[in-house]
């Protein structure tokens, strides 16, 4: 039987990061069409190798036939000491080997699908950093930047927040919108701020020194927190449970919404097919909490 692995789901959202005046304006079919150049070069150079600093990385790409999914692999070299058999004592030695994630593209949604394998990096977030990274060199001649932000859970989030006893902060970072997802007023306020500062996100910071911040639901933070569960974000909450239990911490990456893929030395178009029916899946859970009424 196959093992399977955890895959946390991520959204990324192309910028642009300059306030030109264009002929013809930018829409979000262009910027489509800049990040699937992007997926479909890697496919065609089925090998790239992108150095950061003194870290080599190596990035292999493939493409099922619907081409509704591209799946990356990207690998690090990892060297290892080994002792072999020596004539009067052990030999070391040194072993230099390959250890990657996978991560399955649907970009029709946004939507990334990374492997959990904490023996290649520490957790996704890692790998992502390098992957945004590998991304925006790639792109920097088009005048874009690409964010990539964890989706996570609405529901969870706020459970944590209607049972905590205090509650010293709130964080939230927004991305500026290229979808059209999310809250419509706290979209377009992002839009607003987009046109006339040139912004790519926005950072919000809710501080109550004795943990006496509320929080409630129909509120403008509560658009704040459906919206970056919807789109993709950063969130962040500093509490109590009770008088007597320690201060926690809980970010976006806590509530990260999970799939579990069987591993698979390759994958066919049908094990690919229900991949991007789990990527859908996820999609269209964020389109109904987005839908949901009193918002």
């Amino acid at each position: 039987m196959s093992e399977y692995s955890n895959y946390n789901a991520y959204r990324y959202h192309i910028t642009r990061y300059q306030n030109h005046q264009l002929p013809i304006p930018f829409d979000i079919r262009s910027k489509e069409l800049i990040m699937i150049d992007f997926f479909e070069k890697l496919i065609h150079d089925k090998k790239t190798v992108y150095k950061l600093g003194k870290k080599r990385f190596v990035i292999y790409g493939k493409q099922n036939v619907n081409q509704q999914i591209f799946v990356i692999t990207l690998a690090k070299n990892i060297k290892e000491k080994k002792y072999v058999e020596g004539d009067e004592e052990p030999i070391a030695e040194e072993d230099e080997s390959i250890v990657f994630v996978r991560m399955f593209v649907n970009p029709d949604t946004q939507i990334i699908l990374v492997q959990h394998k904490s023996t290649a990096f520490q957790d996704t977030s890692v790998s992502i950093k390098y992957l945004s990274r590998f991304i925006n060199d790639a792109i920097r001649d088009t005048e874009h930047v690409v964010n990539i932000y964890p989706l996570s859970s609405y529901e969870n989030f706020w459970d944590t927040i209607e049972r905590a006893e205090y509650i010293y902060r709130f964080s939230a970072t927004l991305n500026a919108p290229n979808m059209l997802l999310g809250h419509q007023s706290t979209r377009d306020a992002l839009k607003i701020l987009k046109g006339e500062t040139n912004i790519d996100s926005v950072k919000i910071d809710l501080i109550s020194a004795e943990g006496k911040l509320e929080l409630k639901k129909s509120t403008w933070y509560d658009k704040v927190i459906e919206h970056v569960t919807t789109v993709g974000g950063k969130l962040g909450l500093r509490y109590k449970m009770s008088e007597k239990t320690p201060v926690e911490t809980k970010t976006e990456l806590d509530e990260v919404r999970k799939v579990s893929i069987a591993e698979e030395e390759t994958y066919s178009d049908f094990d690919l097919s229900n991949i991007e029916g789990e990527i859908k899946s996820i999609d269209e859970d964020s389109k109904t909490q987005d839908n949901e009424p009193n918002k």
